[in-house]
């Protein structure tokens, strides 16, 4: 094994963590080790929906791989629609409650699973083994159930009208068993998001004649599509133009849609998500990235038209920026769909997102779909486990999204707003060190640690390294971790290897200790600038100095001036100076009125 890097051997690591290195699953060099493991699951699920009663009834079969090291004796689901049954833990108060899901048989290895072996509270079904799983071993699963899709959006899935929905976290799934933590114990309560088995997925969608599909993964059988919508989807691909797939003069005869159930199949991915209308209209377009053709989607209602004007080709932008440019890396799916009809904000799934469309000005559309269509990389190709460490999946995306709408100069002033209300919540206890595991953060703080706090430490890493460093060792740990779970000692010593600095000073700031963005400008002396970090957290700044003849200059300091502690002194001859400013530009000092002095104020 390598020898630890500066980080690795004073920066904090609780014991859960240490074993993992010590055992070699992870190293200190940020690489998965040579004993690395992850345990995978193949799908094949067959479910018929009825729009009229809202209700699945589905048939899954479950191949689930166990590649660690230990004997299996117990298998951990989620029941994630069980949220909405009666006396379940929620978040939020919600209008209607259902009764989650309805289990019939379950036969694990051929054999059928008694009340004895299964434990099943809030979204947790613990199922004990006659016979445990050995390592490099697998196990067959079967299940039968049903359950109610609710008849409004609840933050991330629900029906958005009488006949159309958004369907996500809907069948029995096996939990994360991992290196760090064992099985995933973290209970679905509306607030949270989620961490799941890197897997495959085999799904047939039965809905009634006239209903169109859009789901995770590939169409197997477009014929179920009229010729009509085959012809333009062709058009799309060879033209890469934004054409209307269904627009509000298309006629299609409904006995022509559906006339096999919807078959799709997806490999490499975390989870499986589907959304269906009759009505819907259908803008599409592509791009080209590498070696393949993207197809991306936008299905909303009619009276949304004048408000997804734009959205398409905005995705693709956003899509080609992202794969091209900065960070550079390219797309991983042939597919990305965003349906209309999200409560609140944007919800991603693989290829696909579940957004709000408002007619609020100011960018929040353009911030929602950009936003969620680069989840596709975080935390689905990049597979985190969202349940602890928000801010390396909601923090990363917020942070590019940003640097999307900025590059493309659109109107972000509603997303600013929201950044001042964020600014805000981080004022006190609750603005708590970026190790804090996100389940930890409350309903008032959680917009600002996911994203808000976040945002701001890869703003300054950015700035630190400088930005073609930092894309091109942002890229180095993607490519690296693809398909795998990182977590936050592996992204602090791949940082740290990858550009050959010691940075415990900014990893200790940001993620061990509390700290909010403030600097004083604590005295100004005939030869030295004295400026107190007041604040503790490392950020980057300007002093702007004017002297008695009115000349100005300025001098830049990245955050690393901080490195020796939370006294900066510059040296400078102040005798002739009339007036000097600390400006922080990047990240906002969270107090500026100590950020002046005037010698006429002495």
């Amino acid at each position: 094994m390598k020898s630890q890097s500066p980080s690795s051997s004073k920066i904090y690591m609780p014991l859960d963590f240490r074993k993992t290195y010590d055992q070699g699953t992870r190293t200190y060099d940020g690489m998965p080790g040579k004993n690395f493991w992850q345990n995978t699951c193949a799908y094949k699920i067959q479910v018929s929906m009825d729009p009229k009663t809202r209700t699945l009834q589905g048939k899954e079969w479950i191949e689930y791989h166990n590649n660690s090291s230990k004997t299996l004796y117990q298998i951990l689901f989620h029941f994630y629609q069980d949220v909405y049954k009666k006396g379940s833990q929620r978040f939020i108060d919600i209008a209607e409650e259902t009764n989650g899901i309805v289990l019939g048989k379950v036969i694990i290895d051929g054999d059928t699973v008694s009340k004895v072996q299964a434990y099943r509270a809030n979204t947790f079904y613990l199922v004990s083994l006659h016979k445990g799983i050995k390592p490099s071993f697998s196990s067959k699963i079967e299940l039968d159930w049903s359950t109610q899709i609710i008849s409004k959006p609840v933050w991330r899935e629900g029906f958005v009208d009488s006949t159309s929905a958004f369907v996500g976290y809907w069948y029995p799934k096996i939990g994360v068993y991992d290196d760090i933590f064992g099985w995933n114990w973290n209970c679905y309560n509306l607030k949270d998001e989620f961490y799941s088995p890197l897997s495959s997925y085999d799904v047939t969608i039965s809905l009634p004649r006239g209903y169109l599909v859009w789901a995770t993964g590939t169409l197997k059988n477009p014929e179920n599509y009229p010729e009509l919508i085959r012809k333009r989807i062709r058009e799309v691909y060879d033209s890469e133009a934004t054409i209307a797939i269904i627009d509000s003069s298309t006629n299609i005869n409904p006995s022509e849609v559906g006339m096999e159930p919807w078959h799709f199949h997806a490999d490499s991915v975390p989870d499986f998500a589907f959304s269906f209308s009759n009505h819907f209209l259908w803008e599409a377009t592509a791009t080209n990235l590498g070696s393949k053709k993207v197809l991306i989607n936008t299905i909303y209602p009619k009276d949304r038209h004048e408000f997804i004007l734009g959205l398409t080709n905005l995705v693709k932008t956003g899509m080609e920026i992202y794969s091209r440019e900065d960070p550079g890396i390219v797309y991983p799916y042939p597919y990305f769909t965003s349906f209309y009809g999200c409560a609140s904000g944007g919800m991603e799934f693989p290829m696909m997102a579940f957004d709000l469309i408002t007619d609020y000005p100011g960018g929040i559309n353009e911030n929602i779909f950009i936003h969620e269509m680069l989840h596709s990389y975080v935390p689905f190709y990049l597979r985190t486990d969202e349940t602890k460490f928000a801010w390396l999946d909601e923090g990363l995306t917020d942070f590019y999204t940003n640097k999307i709408i900025h590059h493309l100069k659109i109107d972000d002033s509603f997303v600013a707003n929201q950044k001042l209300n964020d600014e805000k919540s981080l004022q006190g206890m609750k603005n708590l060190p970026l190790f804090a595991p996100t389940m930890f953060s409350d309903f008032s703080s959680l917009e600002a640690m996911w994203y808000f706090k976040p945002n701001q430490m890869y703003t300054c890493l950015e700035d630190v390294l400088g930005k073609e460093t930092w894309k091109k060792c942002f890229a180095a740990f993607v490519d690296t971790w693809k398909y795998k779970s990182p977590e936050t000692y592996d992204f602090i010593f791949f940082v740290e290897n990858y550009t050959k600095r010691d940075l415990f000073w900014f990893w200790d700031a940001w993620f061990m200790h509390f700290g909010y963005p403030d600097l004083t400008l604590k005295n100004v002396e005939n030869d030295k600038i004295i400026i107190e970090n007041r604040g503790y957290l490392p950020i980057p700044f300007k002093v702007l100095t004017t002297d008695q003849s009115g000349i100005s200059k300025e001098l830049y300091y990245h955050a690393d001036c901080w490195s020796g502690g939370r006294i900066f002194e510059i040296k400078m001859n102040t005798a002739k100076l009339s007036k000097i400013d600390i400006k922080c530009d990047l990240i906002d000092d969270f107090n500026d009125k100590d950020n002046h002095w005037e010698r006429n104020s002495e």
